[in-house]
């Protein structure tokens, strides 16, 4: 009885033994050498030309990382006037101005669609939100260019920035831009010969005649 249970003893020992040298192994042993990246990460699926940007009237192009959405709108407005019976009558129509609802995304941890750019503040996500903010103060029409269309005298209307626990290194933001339509006035020229008041020659001032019937009306007036 005595030999196998020391045999049991050496067999547990010598495992425990081998337990503890694998674990000092694996804690001794140096970790792979992980190459840092140089450069910041750019998806792969961005190409040269952005099919969707912002251009200023300075020509300044502004391409944001991402452009989850866009929401295009186009209305045409049809008056209508009541009638004494029966429906109302439509003559009328006029194109409204034209809208359109970019949803933009910014990374923090990524680089910049255009090299260099996003550094006025400590993020990407708070440059380009000022940046748009700027805008929309400034009331200056810029040019929205997307893959369906090309948008000119454009002003951001309204920005909602929702801001949680998912944005905390990035941003992403609904921006409306609505079109300006300006009146153009024609100035119609009557006459081809340039006239003004102040050079008018005023001609020359002739006596009217005394007739009789005036004569006698001095006359009784004393004059």
């Amino acid at each position: 009885m005595g030999f196998p249970t020391a045999v049991t003893r050496a067999s547990t020992a010598w495992a425990a033994l081998n337990a503890i040298w694998n674990v000092w192994k694996l804690l001794k042993k140096r970790p792979p050498e992980v190459e840092l990246q140089k450069t910041p990460y750019r998806p792969p699926q961005w190409k040269p030309s952005a099919q969707t940007s912002i251009i200023e009237a300075g020509g300044t192009v502004h391409v944001f990382d991402a452009i989850m959405k866009t929401d295009h709108t186009t209305a045409l407005r049809i008056t209508e006037h009541p009638v004494q019976n029966g429906a109302n009558i439509a003559d009328h129509s006029f194109v409204l101005p034209e809208r359109v609802i970019l949803e933009i995304g910014m990374s923090d941890v990524m680089d910049s669609y255009q090299p260099d750019r996003w550094k006025e503040y400590s993020t990407k996500s708070i440059s380009a939100f000022q940046k748009l903010k700027e805008l929309q103060y400034k009331r200056q029409p810029v040019i929205v260019e997307t893959r369906l269309n090309f948008y000119e005298n454009m002003v951001i209307e309204n920005i909602h920035t929702p801001d949680d626990y998912k944005t905390i290194e990035g941003l992403r933001c609904s921006v409306t831009f609505k079109q300006i339509i300006s009146a153009q006035v024609k100035v119609v020229k009557v006459s081809t010969r340039p006239q003004t008041s102040g050079q008018s020659k005023k001609g020359v001032k002739q006596p009217k005649p005394i007739t009789p019937e005036l004569g006698s009306a001095l006359s009784e007036m004393g004059l």
